[in-house]
């Protein structure tokens, strides 16, 4: 046989079994993405790679999109309080770019998107503007689009087969059914903080310079490419934009790390609500001022995460419009973090009685 008939053997051989696996991995289908079930004993704990199955295939009419701050948001207390069928989309550590892919995602697969929960979130704007996480494997923006021709990367793929594995150990050992609603939830039975852990705190002052990618014209950037256009181009659509109340402890520890940089954080807040505060289908809510949350230490697991009932609360905050912004709210409460902050004294931090 010549080298010519081999090769193109060789090449019908390789193109019949691509099809072939690429046929397996569509009728097995690890991620959901085509035949996602109500149950399973696996989900991918790979979110970047798992949520767009969820994002594509549930029904709702309200999504919740933000990182980690976000994903302890409960769907049956959102729909209770605000009279709406939602689905919770945070995605962990998401930078501004993921968190508008999840965004144009659940917009295309769902005519009937009314309402919109945005977490606004400091660490998701730094960097640069089309900044995606690729820690956990190349990010896979072809899972988050509708162009069928871009999902041979999904079924030709070694990553399927490998999920295909794991989903098949799951089934071997008779793992525990999860639905796409408690997936990604965090923090049972993990104990929350204490004042004492905090003894060494201390406020700074300081003249550091800002790190790199955190700057206030690098939040503005993200906000401004990835954000802002969503809400101008959708106004028939409701966008609550919101900043999540993070321990008293968190803020203090970006202001020792660089003073300037925490008062970029304050300015980039202004910026938001300057753009928005003209666009009739936007609201933005506050709750890092609240000391009654931020004060309590012991809803806290780690430096920045809080407990699922302070999502409950918000949630509830949302329903009555609590915390809701205005040009006088802005300021005022970029005067009350800044006070708070630069007078923090670790015993002034409680524990829930």
């Amino acid at each position: 046989m010549g080298y010519k008939k081999f090769f193109i053997y060789f090449l019908i051989t390789g193109v019949i079994l691509a099809g072939l696996y690429s046929l397996f991995i569509y009728k097995k289908d690890p991620l959901g993405y085509y035949h996602l079930k109500k149950e399973s004993r696996y989900y991918s704990n790979n979110g970047r790679f798992q949520l767009p199955a969820f994002i594509k295939n549930l029904d709702y009419d309200t999504i919740i999109i933000g990182p980690s701050m976000s994903q302890n948001f409960n769907e049956q207390t959102i729909d209770q309080e605000l009279h709406v069928k939602s689905f919770n989309a945070a995605l962990s550590a998401a930078s501004a770019r993921e968190q508008n892919y999840v965004y144009q995602l659940a917009n295309k697969t769902h005519h009937n998107l009314k309402t919109v929960f945005w977490e606004i979130n400091f660490d998701s704007l730094y960097g640069e503007s089309n900044r995606v996480n690729n820690d956990s494997g190349t990010f896979p923006a072809y899972l988050y689009n509708t162009f069928p021709l871009d999902d041979i990367r999904y079924l030709f793929s070694s990553y399927s087969g490998e999920l295909y594995f794991d989903s098949r150990e799951a089934e071997k050992t008779n793992a525990s059914l999860r639905t796409p609603y408690n997936v990604y939830k965090f923090g049972s039975g993990i104990p929350g903080q204490t004042p004492e852990q905090f003894k060494d705190t201390k406020v700074v002052n300081n003249q550091n310079p800002v790190p790199d990618g955190v700057s206030f014209q690098d939040m503005k950037d993200n906000f401004d490419s990835n954000i802002l256009p969503v809400l101008k181009e959708h106004p028939n659509q409701e966008f609550k934009l919101y900043y999540t109340p993070y321990p008293i402890t968190y803020h203090v520890n970006n202001y020792n790390r660089s003073k300037q940089a925490f008062l970029d954080r304050l300015k980039i807040k202004e910026y938001v609500f300057q753009q928005v505060k003209d666009l009739n289908n936007v609201e933005v809510y506050d709750f890092q001022t609240e000391k009654k949350v931020t004060y309590t230490i012991s809803n806290y697991l780690d430096g920045s995460h809080y407990f699922s009932t302070i999502n409950d609360w918000m949630a509830q905050q949302f329903a009555q419009k609590a915390y809701l912004q205005s040009e006088e709210k802005i300021q005022e409460n970029k005067v009350k973090l800044l006070e708070q902050v630069e007078h923090f004294k670790w015993k002034q931090l409680k524990t829930e009685k």
